[in-house]
């Protein structure tokens, strides 16, 4: 192997593995996750607003609620395989991640019924939706640095 090959092959590697060597970089890491699911929380929000009024077509509600439902899910799997530096990190990893499975459960109801095209049930969905974007919005301020 060559000398180069030496050097690039472990940062190579330790590219591909997400890290938070301490808990500083973990919290923000954690505190950018709740901010990304809330964010898809936010969206679908938009999107009952506009159910509402009238001013959807079925397409847009299905791709709409099934694109939050996979951001959310994608940031909080990428998020829930960084290994944990500490405790004190564990137990905020905890946290988070029942927010983002409550979050995840809600946003995959808006999106089941999207698909169905069941209004009523479509906008059923807003209280919990909601309650899962103030917890993550609480979880972010309470750890942002």
């Amino acid at each position: 192997m060559r000398r180069w090959q030496w050097v690039a092959l472990p940062l190579l590697v330790a590219a591909c593995v997400p890290t938070a060597r301490t808990a500083g970089p973990y919290a923000a890491k954690a505190v950018k996750t709740a901010d990304v699911v809330r964010s898809a929380i936010e969206s679908d929000l938009l999107v009952l607003e506009a159910v509402q009024k009238g001013r959807t077509i079925a397409t847009y509600v299905s791709v709409a609620t099934s694109d939050a439902e996979d951001h959310a899910s994608s940031a909080g799997s990428t998020f829930l395989s960084i290994q944990p530096p500490d405790d004190d990190s564990e137990r905020l990893r905890d946290d988070l991640s029942k927010l983002v499975t409550d979050a995840e459960d809600v946003l995959g109801e808006a999106r089941i019924a999207g698909r169905r095209g069941d209004r009523d049930a479509l906008l059923f969905t807003r209280a919990g939706l909601q309650r899962a974007a103030d917890a993550l919005d609480r979880f972010s301020e309470e750890h942002r640095g």
